[in-house]
């Protein structure tokens, strides 16, 4: 999967369309989220995935039920949302190692790509959340 080999700071809009365009589905070091709305955030995956190999989290895609992207248009972007991600980076103990990219505007839309790194000081947790995460699939 070329979004798991490459630094995410070299995918353009059009690119994210041509990675979702070939049915690449959500596994074990990917995440498709539609967008941020959901209460839980990505704290949880933040966690799981420095537990686990790392992985890249892509904001701007619905999937259907196992996992393939089945619409990716991108969201509109708001600069608010680069500092929620932020924010639930900040909630996992120890803080998880990412890079966060924005690629450039299509009909007012972008795609985030976040890459969670495979932590070095696990065990990796969401502060005030009794579980342990540990990305084993979709």
């Amino acid at each position: 999967m070329v979004i798991l080999n490459e630094p995410i700071d070299r995918f353009s809009f059009e690119k994210v369309v041509s990675f979702c365009q070939e049915g690449n589905i959500e596994g074990y070091q990917l995440e498709y989220k539609q967008d941020l709305s959901s209460q839980k955030g990505l704290s949880r995956q933040f966690a799981s995935f420095s537990n686990s190999r790392g992985g890249v989290i892509v904001l701007g895609v619905v999937e259907d039920k196992i996992g393939k992207p089945v619409q990716y248009d991108g969201l509109i972007f708001d600069s608010k949302i680069i500092d929620r991600i932020h924010q639930y980076a900040s909630n996992v103990e120890p803080r998880p190692l990412y890079d966060v990219h924005k690629t450039n505007e299509e009909k007012g839309k972008v795609f985030i790509l976040v890459r969670v790194y495979e932590g070095d000081r696990p065990t990796y947790y969401v502060q005030n959340d009794p579980n342990l995460y540990i990305r084993t699939g979709s």
